[in-house]
């Protein structure tokens, strides 16, 4: 195969590769991604497991302090209406348990009686009832005694009160005199934000279980949408309307569902569940904690499929560049540098399977021999360069005239032998004046001189014999040839003594 149709065979198999190869990574591509498809949905699924646990926990939670707060406001106030024991010092030992910041003993009319409180009264209280010592005007003993329930609770915002968490929950408990059913006072106690925080959190822990930094634990008031209380920081004002829109559409299913946070514009997996007085819980944790292993994974996955990939491309490129260069060794190995006719040694190989070939199906196969005219008289004249322009015009000549089954080979100077398979003798020889005739009228132009050239013409019929033999005729064809006067083809006859001389073309 010429070495142009091997490069383009070359460049075609390389296409191929590379299409098979951009197949073969995007299937590692796709079944990389159904993976990380199927991996992402079992940690939001053990994800969801968490936050279902952790929902009913921090409602178990919340729901035990509230009963835990009421009962113990039932008994303070029973200790100081009923029994009157509770003195400042017993009210300050009330405070020790770890779901009290403040306690306060009202009367029937809101008259501030006795306090304890483990901060100062400023951040909870507005300046005038702690002058006046009176909560009868205080918004949240009036919403108190709106709902008319011997125990109640509410939230109180406090915003800018870093202290108390920006506010709590209040817990007020009426005591009434079992006897005569009079209203003795109330007993008021507040749960700060920030106290809410640490049981929360801490109950979390010791059962194991934790929603991240950027986890996220809200209460919301859903009869009129609002916030209550939020573990995360917030641009937005407090009571302001903002329950996740994903969650309002059904707010109190137990569906794990995705959502975005009001607060932070965050999108968040999470549970919505009811706790009492119309209060609902949120529980949520960030897809940026509970994925970013998986983001990892994914980093990582990218990275090993760039280089593989990468990698892929390079060893196809190798391979056939490897390939391109063996190809070019063996066709240098099989071919003439100059002309690019096949060399002594590519005509060997060729011959042996040629002659085997000729005498199983008793085909004739014919040999020329070529030598241009006065050649050295061309080099010593106009040079090696225009000897070698020669050369190569000889052998474009040669491949036009001749068929793709015959055999143009350059035996060196400037010496040719051509092999003709299927042809006898006599179609032979006019096929060698066909080429003395298409050389003949060459004209060449090089280094700005005009040349033309002739050749002698040997023609012997391989009858059998190995081919060195007839080559051995060939070549003493044409010493006949160049005995004749040069530019004649001569074919010599098997079967005759003499050779006969071709009539030259008109």
């Amino acid at each position: 195969m010429p070495l142009p149709r091997q490069i383009e065979h070359a460049l075609k198999q390389l296409s191929f590769k590379r299409i098979l190869l951009l197949v073969f990574l995007l299937l590692q591509a796709a079944s990389a991604a159904i993976y990380l498809q199927i991996e992402r949905k079992q940690i939001e699924e053990s994800t969801a497991t968490i936050i279902q646990n952790t929902t009913a926990l921090h409602v178990k939670n919340i729901q035990l302090l509230g009963h835990l707060i009421r009962r113990q406001l039932l008994a303070i106030g029973e200790s100081h209406f009923l029994a009157q024991t509770m003195n400042t010092e017993s009210l300050m030992h009330e405070l020790q348990a770890e779901w009290l910041d403040a306690v306060f003993i009202l009367d029937s009319s809101g008259a501030l009686l006795r306090e304890g409180s483990l901060f100062p009264l400023e951040q909870l209280l507005d300046p005038e009832v702690i002058q006046s010592r009176s909560f009868a005007k205080a918004p949240f003993l009036r919403l108190f005694q709106t709902k008319g329930n011997a125990a109640s609770v509410i939230f109180i915002q406090r915003p800018g009160h870093e202290q108390i968490g920006n506010g709590g929950m209040m817990f007020s408990h009426a005591i009434i005199n079992k006897h005569n059913g009079q209203l003795l006072g109330y007993v008021v106690g507040f749960f700060s934000n920030r106290t809410l925080d640490n049981i929360l959190v801490s109950n979390a822990r010791r059962s194991g279980v934790t929603l991240g930094s950027l986890g996220a634990l809200v209460i919301y008031d859903t009869a009129n949408n609002k916030l209550l209380y939020s573990s995360l920081a917030s641009t937005l004002k407090p009571g302001d309307p903002f329950l996740p829109r994903q969650l309002t559409d059904s707010p109190y299913s137990t569906t794990i569902k995705h959502y975005i946070s009001p607060q932070d514009n965050r999108e968040r997996l999470g549970a919505f569940a009811p706790i009492n007085n119309g209060w609902s819980l949120v529980i949520g944790m960030a897809s940026d904690e509970y994925l970013s292993s998986w983001h990892i994974q994914v980093a990582v996955s990218v990275a090993v499929l760039l280089f593989m990939a990468t990698l892929q491309w390079m060893l196809v490129n190798f391979i056939h560049r490897f390939q391109m260069q063996r190809d070019q060794l063996e066709y240098d190995a099989l071919h003439d540098p100059l002309t690019g006719l096949a060399n002594r040694r590519s005509f060997d190989f060729w011959a042996n399977t040629a002659v085997s070939r000729s005498k199983r199906y008793m085909q004739p196969l014919t040999l020329l021999a070529l030598d241009l005219d006065h050649f050295k008289r061309v080099n010593d004249t106009y040079g090696h360069d225009a000897g070698d322009a020669v050369l190569t015009r000889v052998a474009e000549t040669l491949r036009t005239v001749l068929r793709e089954c015959d055999l143009p080979a350059r035996f060196g100077g400037e010496e040719f032998i051509v092999a003709l398979p299927q042809t006898p003798l006599p179609e032979a020889a006019l096929v060698a004046e066909r080429i003395r005739a298409a050389i003949q009228e060459l004209v060449i132009y090089t280094s700005g001189q005009t040349l033309q050239c002739t050749v002698s013409i040997g023609v012997a019929l391989v009858n059998g014999q190995a081919i060195e033999a007839a080559l051995k005729e060939a070549d003493a064809a044409l010493y006949q040839a160049k005995e004749a006067g040069r530019n004649c083809v001569i074919a010599l006859r098997a079967d005759a003594d003499k050779n006969d001389e071709i009539p030259r073309e008109k």
